[in-house]
């Protein structure tokens, strides 16, 4: 690799392990990888997106129903608008595990919004 890959990023630690990965697996040596057995992987358009705290589309869908709650103060009151206000830890745990009824509560209300 060149001494300016990734030109855009701010030098630092996950700058240094991504540039040394993929210089290890296209070098001959130890981490060589066959180009056969080589696997890229992109999210959506190419780009990267944040997963932590929670994936940008959670933030996007936690954001539109907080936003769709203090326009309506009848939905301040219904979970999971209140959760979502309140910053409801243990609603956020069961989102983050996928639980069905928290996931179908996000669903309802993105219907109604």
């Amino acid at each position: 690799m060149t001494d300016d890959a990734l030109p855009s990023w701010i030098d630092g630690p996950a700058k240094s392990a991504v540039v040394g990965f993929v210089t290890g697996a296209t070098t001959p040596g130890e981490d060589f990888i066959e180009p056969a057995d080589r696997i890229a992987v992109f999210d959506n358009d190419g780009t990267l997106w944040i997963e932590q705290p929670v994936p940008i589309q959670l933030d996007f869908i936690f954001r539109a129903l907080a936003h769709a709650a203090q326009n309506d103060p009848d939905l301040a009151g219904q979970d999971p608008y209140k959760a979502i206000l309140s910053g409801d830890k243990e609603f956020f745990a069961a989102v983050g595990q996928q639980q069905p009824a928290a996931i179908r509560a996000l669903e309802e209300a993105l219907a109604r919004t």
